[in-house]
């Protein structure tokens, strides 16, 4: 287990183009900062109108809101017409379509349709991942839960075999949340596995 350990403790480091090594929270930070204030420029008449100014996070609480969604759900899409009925948008007094557009162009989400039934998710892997990490964080309160639905849920260890290898990157991501907040590794959940891995 040392390799996916090592990864977990350096999930977060990535590269940005100028060479600068930043870690994920802090990339994903500057995007969020950086889609907020172009679609608050984009609907500026509209957020001024409901006393937004430009410099909030608008965009934060909506992507963990959808990240909330997509665990409830087990899914990695959101359908528009589920995205346009979250708790966000008349909590904060927001109009979804013109907002959802802009979240498209700015590449937070991708969107697709099939059978006509138009389907959004995040734009990057490593984004759905880590904002569904911190989801699930966030709903559990203690260790013991979080280890269990990671044990049950996200890695669906049945009999010492690793059911569902699908889900590495984002059990990766909630080992490094879960050692920022505890103090320690639950990496140790998959090495009873880890021998056993069979991949689908």
């Amino acid at each position: 287990t040392h390799c996916i350990s090592s990864a977990a403790s350096d999930v977060y480091k990535r590269q940005t183009y100028n060479g600068e090594e930043v870690s994920l929270p802090i990339l994903y930070d500057r995007v969020i900062k950086y889609a907020n204030r172009n679609i608050y420029r984009a609907l500026e008449v509209e957020l001024r109108q409901k006393g937004y100014v430009e410099g909030d996070d608008i965009l934060g609480p909506l992507i963990m809101e959808i990240a909330e969604w997509l665990v409830s759900h087990c899914e990695r899409s959101i359908s528009k017409n589920d995205l346009e009925r979250l708790n966000f948008w008349s909590r904060y007094g927001l109009n979804a379509v013109p907002f959802v557009r802009y979240l498209v162009r700015e590449h937070i989400l991708h969107d697709s349709a099939f059978e006509n039934v138009e389907t959004l998710y995040f734009a990057f892997d490593q984004m759905n991942d880590y904002y569904c990490a911190k989801a699930i964080m966030g709903r559990y309160q203690t260790k013991d839960e979080i280890r269990r639905y990671l044990s049950k849920k996200i890695l669906k260890i049945e009999n010492g075999k690793l059911g569902n290898s699908w889900n590495i990157d984002m059990f990766v991501n909630i080992c490094a949340l879960y050692a920022a907040k505890y103090g320690e590794e639950c990496i140790d959940i998959i090495a009873v596995s880890y021998t056993h891995l069979t991949l689908p």
